[in-house]
C-alpha cells in the first residue's frame, strides 16, 4: 500500500470516530459517556475498522417492541447520571435504592415491550463519508499511477 492511501485511511478513521463521537453527542445519547469513548478506529491493510461498545447496535438500530427486558443494572447507571430517581424515600430521607431498582424495572419492562427507536447514527456518519474517500482514494491510486509512468518511485 502507498504512503499516499495509508495517510488518506488514517485521516478518514479519525474523521469517522470523531464525527461518530460528535453525531452521539448531537442526538442526545450520552448520559455516561461509556459509548463516545469506546469509539475507536484503527486501519488494517487497505480497511478502516470502526470499534465500540457492544451497546452501539441498539443505540444504532433501536430495539423492536415484545423483545425481553434489558439489564436493569445499566438502566440505573443512567437514571443516576440523568438525576432521575424515585420520589420513595428510605428511613433517612434519601431516595429509596429499592425504589429506584423498582424504576429501572419498570423503564426495562416498557423497553421490552415497546421498543425503542434507533438514532441511526453510525450509517449517517459512514453514508456521508463515502463519496469523500472514495474521491480522495481514487484520486490516490491515479496519482500512484502517474507516478509509475513517470518512474517516480516516491510515494
Amino acid at each position: 500500500m502507498s504512503e499516499r492511501l495509508n495517510k488518506i485511511l488514517e485521516q478518514y478513521k479519525d474523521t469517522i470516530v470523531a464525527q461518530l463521537k460528535s453525531k452521539i453527542i448531537s442526538d442526545d445519547k450520552v448520559a455516561t459517556g461509556d459509548l463516545e469513548k469506546s469509539i475507536t478506529g484503527i486501519v488494517e491493510g487497505t480497511s478502516i475498522s470502526i470499534f465500540a461498545s457492544e451497546y452501539w447496535y441498539v443505540v444504532n438500530y433501536g430495539r423492536k417492541p415484545g423483545k425481553k427486558m434489558p439489564p436493569i443494572r445499566p438502566i440505573m447507571d443512567w437514571m443516576k447520571v440523568r438525576g432521575i430517581e424515585t420520589n420513595k424515600k428510605n428511613k433517612d430521607g434519601q431516595p429509596s435504592k429499592k425504589g429506584n431498582r423498582t424504576l429501572a424495572w419498570v423503564i426495562a419492562k416498557k423497553i421490552g415491550d415497546e421498543g425503542i427507536q434507533g438514532t441511526n447514527f453510525f450509517w449517517e456518519t459512514v453514508n456521508s463519508i463515502v463519496p469523500l474517500i472514495t474521491k480522495d482514494i481514487e484520486d490516490s491510486y491515479l496519482k500512484d499511477i502517474n507516478d509509475q509512468i513517470n518512474g517516480n518511485t516516491k510515494n
